[in-house]
């Protein structure tokens, strides 16, 4: 099944027009005609289904069912220091593909760099969300230091931080963990959180958990860490 995104604002009268990345994917690359049916997801949590109305100057579709499509359980945020931009990019498609229900990237002592490039961002996260026939796209929090991001740390969250191989394994930690309730994973740029960073995150109520002897880079961490989360 191919599934497309669409803004839920641009819905008028039932009938929803997509944007020009959409648009042209549809009627160019893949040479769709009017009355061809398609599915649609607004990354809401909907599923919409319909007919393409017109092809141009956008492409419009008559809406004929929408479904809710409740969100995955458990629900797990992710949260991790700047990276370099491909290998972040990469962190972020993969984060979504394993369910994460958020992302929150941070700039860090050691993060190389900060982005507030949301478009570019989301735009991977919508890809991925498509990809994985899901129809809930993770929030997207950018913060420009940690102190930032600890004014505004999620509540009611339990919380862990991969940076330290030396805790207790993350498997250990999730065995007393009530999966109804939603969780914030952290990890560290490359080079990791300085010892400061590392007590501040301690303070807020992070606990630390490690992914075994060896050294991950940060991308290999968020998939390690989320695919014990999500399939446990």
């Amino acid at each position: 099944m191919e599934l497309f995104y669409c803004d839920p604002r641009k819905v008028k009268d039932s009938r929803i027009e997509l944007d020009d990345f959409e648009s042209k994917h549809i009627a160019r690359t893949l040479r769709k005609k009017s009355g061809d049916p398609l599915v649609l997801c607004d990354g809401k949590g909907h599923k919409l289904s319909g007919h393409i109305a017109a092809l141009k100057p956008r492409v419009c579709v008559d809406i004929e069912t929408s479904v809710s499509v409740p969100p995955a359980s458990p629900r797990v945020e992710i949260a991790m220091g700047f990276i370099r931009p491909q290998r972040l990019e990469w962190a972020l498609e993969k984060a979504t593909e394993l369910g994460a229900a958020g992302v929150h990237l941070i700039r860090t002592g050691h993060s190389g760099y900060f982005s507030d490039n949301r478009e570019r961002f989301n735009k991977i996260l919508r890809q991925a969300m498509k990809q994985n026939l899901r129809y809930h796209l993770p929030e997207l929090h950018l913060y420009p230091s940690l102190a930032d991001f600890l004014k505004t740390l999620p509540a009611a969250r339990i919380k862990c931080m991969a940076v330290d191989p030396h805790s207790p394994p993350l498997a250990r930690f999730l065995e007393g963990w009530d999966r109804e309730k939603p969780l914030l994973y952290l990890v560290g740029p490359e080079g990791g959180l300085s010892d400061n960073e590392t007590a501040l995150l301690s303070a807020a109520g992070f606990s630390d958990v490690s992914l075994g002897a060896y050294r991950l880079r940060a991308e290999t961490a968020v998939i390690a860490g989320l695919s014990l989360l999500m399939l446990k």
